[in-house]
C-alpha cells in the first residue's frame, strides 16, 4: 500500500488497504475469517430471533444464523443506502456489512453484527476519532460519538461498538454527503488523529480515483436496484454516476485540503513555543 509519504503507525494501518473488496454471496465460507477484510451481501436462510435485544439506545432485537447476529433493518432506515456505504468503506475502516434475502413479503435487510474477537486488528481512541472525521467530512455522516467517559472499554457507543479492543460502525442511513470539515474542530486534535485521517482519506482517493474507481461506485449503485437520486435523494445534482463520482471525489480533495492547512498552522504553533 502507497501513500507517497511516511506512515507513522504503519502497524494500525497496514492490513487496511484501498483495493476494493469484492462481495461474497453468503458468509458460510468465511465463518472463522476477520470479518472486516470481506464483504457479505446475502444470507442463506431467515435468521431467528435470538431472545437477546442490543444494549444501544434503540434496544433492538438480535436474530442470529446460529453463527453470526443480525439486527434487522426496516425500511424507513434506508437500508439500500446503508448497503452502498458500507461497500463504499468496507476495508478502510470496521463498517457492518448489510445483508439481504427475499422473504415472504419482499427483501428482507439484516446489519450484521461484526464479531470483534475475529478481528485481527486493534485500534485505538485516536483512530475512532479518526474514523469519525472521515465519515463525517467525506460521507456527511454525522450520527455517530465515542461516549469519551467509557474510553476504549467494552461498550456500545451511539453508532459504534467496541469490544476487545477493536471498533466497528453500523447504521449510515444520515449518510448525507452535506458536512464540511471544521479547520478549528480539527485543529484541537493532536497530530496522530489528523495523521490517521490523512492516511485514510489517502485511501479512499486511491480506491474511488479514475476510471477504475467510478466502475467500482457504479456497481454498488447498480445492486442496490435503487437510482442514485432515490438512494441519496438529497443530492439530486448528483443524479449521474460521472456526478456522483466527481462529487465524491472532490469530498475527499476539501477534506485533504483542510487536513493539510491545520499540519501546517499546527507546525508554526510547534516552532513558535
Amino acid at each position: 500500500m502507497k501513500f507517497g509519504r511516511f506512515n507513522p503507525f504503519p502497524s494500525r494501518l497496514e492490513p487496511k488497504n484501498s483495493s476494493k473488496i469484492e462481495p461474497v454471496e453468503t458468509g458460510q465460507s468465511y465463518s472463522e475469517a476477520d470479518p472486516t477484510l470481506y464483504t457479505q451481501v446475502r444470507l442463506d436462510s431467515t435468521p431467528r430471533e435470538s431472545g437477546d435485544v442490543t444494549q444501544t439506545h434503540h434496544k433492538k432485537e438480535i436474530f442470529t444464523d446460529g453463527v453470526n447476529k443480525f439486527v434487522q433493518l426496516e425500511a424507513r432506515y434506508d437500508p439500500e443506502r446503508q448497503q452502498a456505504i458500507a461497500r463504499m468503506l468496507k476495508g478502510i475502516i470496521n463498517v457492518a456489512d448489510i445483508v439481504s434475502l427475499e422473504g415472504e413479503s419482499g427483501k428482507e435487510f439484516y446489519s450484521k453484527v461484526l464479531a470483534h474477537d475475529k478481528i485481527v486488528q486493534k485500534t485505538n481512541h485516536q483512530e475512532i476519532e479518526a474514523d469519525i472525521m472521515l465519515l463525517k467530512s467525506v460521507f456527511g455522516d454525522v450520527d455517530r460519538d465515542l461516549y469519551q467517559e467509557q474510553g476504549m472499554k467494552d461498550a456500545e457507543h451511539h453508532n459504534l461498538r467496541i469490544k476487545a479492543n477493536a471498533v466497528s460502525y453500523f447504521d449510515f442511513a444520515s449518510a448525507r454527503f452535506n458536512y464540511q470539515l471544521n479547520p478549528e474542530y480539527l485543529e484541537m486534535h493532536d497530530f496522530e488523529v489528523i495523521d490517521l485521517l490523512e492516511s485514510k482519506l489517502d485511501m479512499l482517493e486511491e480506491r474511488f480515483k479514475g476510471e477504475e474507481g467510478k466502475q467500482f461506485l457504479n456497481s454498488i449503485i447498480v445492486a442496490s436496484g435503487k437510482s442514485l437520486t432515490e438512494l441519496f435523494p438529497r443530492k439530486q445534482e448528483s443524479a449521474s454516476i460521472n456526478d456522483f463520482h466527481t462529487m465524491i471525489l472532490e469530498r475527499i480533495a476539501k477534506a485533504k485540503a483542510v487536513v493539510t492547512q491545520v499540519k501546517q498552522q499546527k507546525l508554526r504553533y510547534k516552532r513558535a513555543a
